[in-house]
């Protein structure tokens, strides 16, 4: 009989264990956001409070970033740092028209802006080393964009320049680019960088005559006349640095 009772004991005590323990379920939701970018939130939360739309400046440095997803909450960000990550898309930034700075710097995987047409008040623009970046299409709206500067991606077609005429800085060192018509009549633009190119034609910079630094590295003597005439237009404080055998390179 005590045996009796005993096995019964431990039917029971083994039966609740088993009713106690939550089971996996295979629809049981999962949480995507990337968790570098969850940890970099949390962090710039914390300095306000945990109030998201006081978030004003988000730095996530070389943290592995994969997915922007989740980003979205910071209704009222400013400036997104995300240097040196393995983002490749950013389509979860087509919900913050705040964004006024993005730093993309480095980011191997990144082929397409898609994602920042919404951005319209986004005014600089830094994507450096994006080695695969190739289309830019995406900020052709962006009409109150300041500063671009995309070195070394794999950048050929600008055209979605065209109608930026807040233009002021323009870097595209180290790129594919042959086409710069998208380049002319930018009334405010300053600062204009083409070094390793393919450029045809400089003609469309004739008329941009607020231009103080212009550096066009090029192996086509055809460029010279162009790089000439600037010379004498510009403003006599502008530096031209092209070619040596142009004769414009200051002293």
């Amino acid at each position: 009989m005590k045996h009796y009772y005993f096995l019964l004991i431990v039917m029971i005590l083994t039966g609740c264990n088993k009713k106690s323990q939550p089971q996996a379920s295979n629809t049981e939701k999962v949480d995507t956001n990337d968790f570098s970018l969850s940890m970099c939130i949390s962090s710039a939360k914390r300095k306000v409070n945990g109030d998201a739309s006081k978030v004003i400046r988000l730095v996530c440095q070389t943290g592995g970033v994969k997915t922007l997803k989740g980003i979205s909450e910071l209704v009222n960000l400013e400036q997104l740092y995300l240097q040196n990550n393995k983002i490749n898309t950013l389509i979860d930034l087509g919900k913050m028209p705040s964004l006024k700075i993005i730093s993309l710097a480095g980011n191997h995987e990144l082929t397409s802006l898609a994602g920042l047409e919404g951005a319209i008040n986004l005014e600089e623009l830094q994507a450096t080393k994006s080695k695969n970046l190739k289309n830019i299409s995406a900020i052709k709206g962006l009409t109150k964009l300041k500063t671009i500067a995309i070195m070394m991606a794999d950048i050929s077609d600008i055209s979605a320049l065209k109608n930026l005429n807040e233009l002021e800085e323009v870097n595209f060192n180290y790129n594919k680019v042959q086409n710069i018509s998208s380049l002319s009549n930018k009334p405010k633009l300053t600062s204009l960088h083409l070094y390793n190119n393919q450029i045809d034609s400089l003609e469309p910079l004739v008329n941009n005559k607020k231009m103080k630094l212009v550096g066009i590295g090029t192996k086509n003597m055809a460029h010279c006349e162009v790089l000439i005439e600037l010379d004498k237009t510009l403003a006599n404080d502008a530096r031209i640095f092209g070619p040596k055998e142009c004769g414009v390179n200051p002293e």
